[in-house]
């Protein structure tokens, strides 16, 4: 699969990347087996949804992908990016993966972490994302430790997005701005800035 979303350079590394999680997938559930067997289907439903991101993203701070399982959507940035990103991963099985895509796709500004978001320490200007992660309520806690003035976390929200919103600021205070998905009319990219606990 190709797309005029990304270069021809990032479309042939992206491909190699597919082939990867196809091989790999027999032995682990990197994403449903289902959805490997429609290639259109899982360009857009994966690749295309964790590129969009790129749209949105503050400039040149390093990334961090919390709970990032097969790459998604880390390394489909890391390929669009050149700034330093950091894949946050819990599961030695999935780090096993991104160890050997990250080799096979030359990503040398990755930096992978065999841990969970809350007991890292990691760039104070770093810019949060996530995908198929934990509901707003329980995902912003986990991030406290790493919450400053300037910090944004941009996730993709599928049709209960705005339940999500309303129950997070039960706890919590942002600023939020919500983009239309690319992928699904219903989803959306949450974008937080200005995070903090609510008082």
């Amino acid at each position: 699969m190709k797309s005029s979303f990304f270069s021809p350079s990032v479309n042939a590394q992206l491909e190699r990347y597919i082939i990867l999680i196809h091989q790999w997938n027999a032995h682990m559930n990197l994403v449903a087996p289902g959805e490997l067997a429609n290639k259109d289907f899982f360009f857009t439903r994966h690749i295309i949804d964790s590129a969009q991101l790129s749209r949105h993203l503050p400039p040149t701070s390093p990334l961090v992908d919390i709970g990032t399982g097969a790459g998604l959507p880390g390394i489909v940035l890391a390929l669009m990016e050149t700034r330093p990103v950091h894949l946050v991963e819990p599961r030695e099985k999935r780090i096993l993966f991104l160890e050997k895509a990250c080799a096979h796709l030359g990503l040398h500004h990755v930096t992978l972490h065999h841990d969970r978001i809350e007991h890292l320490s990691l760039p104070e200007d770093s810019v949060f994302v996530s995908r198929a992660f934990r509901p707003l309520p329980n995902a912003l806690p986990l991030l406290k430790r790493h919450l400053r003035e300037e910090t944004h976390y941009l996730c993709l929200k599928g049709a209960s997005w705005s339940k999500e919103v309303a129950d997070a600021q039960q706890g919590w205070h942002f600023d939020l701005a919500d983009h239309p998905s690319l992928t699904h009319a219903k989803s959306r990219i949450l974008h937080l800035s200005r995070i903090r606990i609510a008082s």
